[in-house]
């Protein structure tokens, strides 16, 4: 008996140490974003917020696009000017250039909207109506934080962007455009590029995104 109540005041007490270490990791991860100056962005319309690094990101808004950026003053070459007679050079050195939309269609009619001149191409990979073929390379599968979806690559020679879609219900889909860092990861000068003051480097560039999105949530 006494050994039973000693078993019954440790569940207990190990019950409230869970409790109170879960209330810990969750003030000091509010902390945290506070202090490395995070806030968080409210879509009354589209019903979604996500957590933004405000002191690095700049954030502006379209008619239905956010927009989050993070370049420095540099003067270069557009990379992916391929013209005979090329464009002025580039003022600045864009190095996080990502846009989010939620998008009130599902995954197959969100293709439609987003896939330009291939739309056609990725329809006729469709299996269903929220379940693409994947082919690694073009088309991925990809998970970050709750979100699960797909990741479109479209390019050549090291210019274009990522177009992930992310299916939250059977008729709202969240789109996100991630531009591609040229200068930082296809250039034959990125050791030139990734030497400047203030320049993202390709790793973190990858690790904002990822814990951008991983803050993104939606209310239905």
């Amino acid at each position: 008996m006494k050994e039973s109540n000693h078993i019954r005041k440790f569940a207990k007490a190990a019950f409230l140490v869970s409790v109170l270490m879960g209330i810990l990791f969750i003030a000091s991860s509010r902390a945290g974003n506070k202090k490395d100056g995070w806030k968080t962005y409210r879509d009354k319309v589209r019903k979604f917020e996500i957590k933004y690094p405000a002191k690095l990101i700049r954030l502006s808004k379209g008619d239905q696009e956010l927009r989050l950026l993070h370049s420095i003053p540099f003067e270069h070459p557009n990379p992916c000017d391929f013209d005979d007679n090329p464009d002025p050079a580039l003022a600045e050195l864009t190095d996080f250039n990502v846009g989010i939309e939620v998008v009130s269609r599902d995954l197959r009619g969100a293709a439609v909207l987003y896939e330009g001149s291939a739309a056609e191409y990725v329809l006729a990979r469709f299996t269903s109506d929220s379940v693409l073929k994947i082919e690694p390379g073009y088309i991925d599968t990809v998970r970050i934080g709750l979100l699960y979806g797909y990741r479109i690559s479209q390019g050549v020679e090291g210019c274009g962007r990522f177009t992930y879609y992310f299916i939250l219900d059977s008729v709202n889909t969240l789109v996100v455009m991630r531009a591609y860092i040229t200068e930082l990861m296809y250039s034959s000068s990125k050791d030139k590029y990734l030497n400047l003051q203030g320049a993202i480097p390709p790793k973190e560039e990858n690790e904002l995104f990822n814990r951008i999105l991983s803050s993104f949530k939606f209310r239905e």
